[in-house]
């Protein structure tokens, strides 16, 4: 996503912070201004600062997204560090133990440490910043920037992540009228540009109760996500005897699993029902 188009969908183009009523479909109000998630580099009270390498450690919260180091896209951030430098400052957490905890910019870090330098340029938040705005800068930030191939696994994990913590944030809100008007599932649908709010509950349900391994499969193609989401609405026993027949590696097309679970209807066992 763009930084015009998330602008675009932020409604920011109007000053929000002299606005009198929340912008709908919007998360910026959820947050204080003093931490506008939507501009993170941009602070009246922040700076860039070069923090020690050795002072760095990995988010401590649960994120979705996967580690690539060692792979050939790892390798490729290193050469173009080791020529230019890391031009994007990463997003930091000052720790009460005086570490910095790594909100956005991990395998910029993690190149840093490769090449040996003793430090990272950084914009670091105080130690005050709450857990909850902590995931949601990590989240948004990695969503913005140099995430924009994210696999299919790392979408639905971070879709539930991201509407939890925006849940949590609401919460926290004491200004927000009752009964306001929320569609979260349209306003996932667009942060994560993922066509309309159906895809949005599908996709939430699906990282909610789709056993990990199974979601790997999907993300990885060897199971098309339409039938993984058609187990999700059988039996619970009938559901786990699927996952089953996909994990010893047999291929499950929308044709065959409707034979599967008419055969069901005729039988106990369905595994070897099915060649």
């Amino acid at each position: 996503m763009s930084k015009k188009d998330y602008n675009k969908f932020l409604n920011l183009e109007d000053n929000i912070e002299n606005s009198d009523e929340p912008k709908d479909g919007s998360f910026i109000h959820l947050a204080s201004t003093k931490y506008n998630i939507g501009v993170p580099y941009r602070f009246n009270d922040m700076s860039i600062n070069e923090v020690a390498v050795h002072d760095l450690v990995t988010f401590q919260g649960n994120t979705p997204f996967q580690d690539y180091t060692g792979t050939e896209k790892f390798d490729t951030l290193v050469r173009e560090i080791d020529e230019n430098g890391i031009l994007t400052p990463v997003i930091l957490r000052t720790l009460p133990n005086g570490k910095y905890e790594i909100l956005a910019g991990y395998h910029r870090c993690e190149a840093a440490k490769y090449l040996h330098h003793a430090s990272v340029p950084a914009i670091v938040y105080p130690v005050d910043l709450s857990d909850a705005k902590a995931m949601m800068i990590h989240l948004s930030t990695n969503l913005l920037n140099g995430r924009d191939q994210m696999s299919l696994y790392e979408t639905i994990r971070a879709m539930v992540e991201y509407e939890q913590t925006l849940d949590y944030l609401r919460g926290q809100r004491h200004d927000l009228h009752a009964g306001e008007k929320y569609d979260r599932y349209q306003q996932l649908a667009e942060v994560f540009k993922i066509g309309n709010k159906t895809t949005a509950v599908q996709y939430l349900k699906a990282g909610k109760e789709m056993p990990d391994d199974i979601l790997h499969m999907v993300s990885n193609g060897m199971l098309a996500f339409s039938v993984a989401y058609k187990i999700l609405q059988q039996e619970p026993i009938l559901q786990e005897e699927l996952y089953e027949y996909c994990r010893k590696g047999k291929k499950l097309t929308a044709k065959k699993l409707e034979k599967l679970i008419e055969a069901k209807k005729n039988t106990t066992e369905i595994l070897d029902q099915i060649n």
